[in-house]
C-alpha cells in the first residue's frame, strides 16, 4: 500500500493492477462477448449490469476510494507533510487525470479481462453466486467481509473529518474579529499609505496562516482531515486578500474600504 500510494501520478493504474491481478478479485465480466453490457458482482451477492462507459466510472470510482482507505490505513507511517502531498496527489488523479487512466490504460485492461478471462471469470462468479445460496459458511464470511470493508470506510471517513475546530484556533492565537475589529480605523489607514503585501492586514493573515499550520503539523492529535483542510483554509485566505487588495487599490481618496467578506471574514465594529 505503501509503494502504490507513493508512486505518484501512476497510483491510480497501479492500484487498479494490484486489485485485478489477483484472481479472487475478479469480480466482472461481459454476459455477451458482442455486446457493451458488463455484469459485475455486488454486496448483494447478485449481478449489477452495467453500460460499459457507467462500469468504467464505477471501476474507477471505486479504485480512488480504495487510494483514500489505504492512506488511513498507512497515515502512522507517513508524515504530516507526506499525507498531505499523497492526498492531494489522489485528488489529482481523480479530477484531473481521470480521462487519461481512461484512454490510455483503464480501457485496456478491461478489454484485456473480457479476452482472455471472461469465460473463467463469469463461470467463478456464477458458481460462487450458487455457494452462497446452498452454504451459510461461505455467506457468512463473505458477509462479514463486506462488514469489514463498511466499518473501514466508516473509520475512514471519521479521520478524514477537521479534529481542529476554528473555537480551539481562536483560542490559541486570537479571533480575528475582534483582533483587527479593535484596530479597524488604523488597518484602513494602513491600507491607504503602505503596499498591500506590507500592510499590517496582509501580514496578519499571513502570520496567521503559517501558525495554523505549524500547530497542526506538529500536533500529535491532527487528523488526515485537519491536514488537508489546511489547504482549503489557505485557498480562502488568499481569495479574500485578494478581494481586499482590489477594494484597496479601487478606493479613492478617502472612500471607505470594506474588510467584511461574508460571515467568515466579517470584522467586528467596537465603539471606542
Amino acid at each position: 500500500m505503501k509503494s502504490i500510494l507513493i508512486s505518484g501520478a501512476e497510483a491510480g493504474i497501479h492500484i487498479i493492477k494490484a486489485i485485478y491481478n489477483k484472481l479472487e478479485n475478479k469480480n466482472f465480466y461481459k454476459p455477451n462477448i458482442s455486446r457493451s453490457e458488463v455484469a459485475c458482482l455486488n454486496n448483494d451477492f447478485n449481478l449489477t449490469i452495467y453500460k460499459s462507459s457507467e462500469f468504467c466510472d464505477a471501476l474507477f470510482d471505486r479504485c480512488i476510494s480504495l487510494l483514500h482507505h489505504m492512506l488511513y490505513l498507512c497515515k502512522d507511517e507517513f508524515s504530516k507533510k507526506t499525507i498531505n502531498c499523497i492526498y492531494n496527489n489522489i485528488e489529482h488523479i481523480e479530477n484531473v487525470m481521470r480521462i487519461e487512466i481512461y484512454d490510455k490504460k483503464l480501457q485496456n485492461i478491461i478489454d484485456s479481462e473480457f479476452r482472455n478471462n471472461n469465460i473463467d471469470t463469469k463461470d467463478r462468479i456464477k458458481n460462487f453466486i450458487k455457494k452462497i445460496k446452498e452454504e451459510p459458511d461461505i455467506k457468512d464470511n463473505s458477509l462479514l467481509m463486506i462488514k469489514n470493508s463498511i466499518d473501514l470506510k466508516d473509520d475512514k471517513n471519521e479521520e478524514y473529518k477537521t479534529s481542529i475546530k476554528n473555537e480551539e484556533l481562536n483560542k490559541l492565537f486570537g479571533d480575528p474579529q475582534v483582533i483587527l475589529g479593535l484596530k479597524k480605523h488604523e488597518i484602513i489607514l494602513n491600507l491607504r499609505i503602505s503596499r498591500f503585501e506590507d500592510s499590517y492586514f496582509y501580514n496578519f493573515w499571513k502570520e496567521r496562516l503559517q501558525n495554523i499550520k505549524n500547530y497542526i503539523m506538529t500536533n500529535k492529535h491532527s487528523t488526515i482531515g485537519d491536514i488537508i483542510n489546511i489547504s482549503k483554509e489557505e485557498h480562502k485566505i488568499n481569495g479574500m486578500l485578494e478581494i481586499i487588495n482590489l477594494r484597496v487599490d479601487n478606493a479613492k481618496g478617502q472612500d471607505y474600504i470594506d474588510l467584511n467578506i461574508n460571515d467568515e471574514f466579517k470584522i467586528n465594529d467596537f465603539k471606542i
